[in-house]
């Protein structure tokens, strides 16, 4: 750590949900100090499609995170491998039940174990690629 700091500046991973995964993304893709990004429940239906959403994506060496529901209807599962199985990069997909908001009803709040298994990826994620 860096002076009075509570965070480890060497260590610091951009993350965003939904549309908040493309900000992420980018913030990611313009700073190669980040060490990895994590994006929740990516916006990646086509059109536009992943490649405007998420410049340089095909070129991107640094570990991502992109975690989504099995039912997404903003990020089709097979749409998200296929285009990532094409790329050098060492993304990986985690993939739980759930919609858009990792809810398995529509108008329903996400559930608490979908919630709670989200978070134990995306914190085993971050641990596996910080070192901590």
């Amino acid at each position: 750590m860096q002076g009075n700091s509570l965070a480890d500046q060497r260590h610091i991973i951009a993350a965003g949900k939904s549309l908040g995964s493309i900000i992420a993304w980018r913030v990611f893709a313009a700073d190669p100090a980040l060490e990895s990004a994590i994006l929740l429940t990516p916006a990646c239906r086509n059109p536009p499609g992943l490649e405007v959403q998420y410049p340089k994506l095909s070129n991107e060496t640094r570990p991502s995170l992109w975690l989504l529901g099995d039912k997404d209807p903003v990020c089709a599962t097979h749409e998200l491998y296929s285009y990532l199985g094409q790329q050098a990069s060492p993304a990986r997909i985690s993939v739980v039940d759930g919609n858009h908001i990792l809810a398995t009803e529509d108008k329903q709040p996400a559930a608490a174990e979908t919630l709670a298994l989200a978070a134990r990826i995306a914190t085993r994620f971050a641990a596996s690629v910080t070192g901590h």
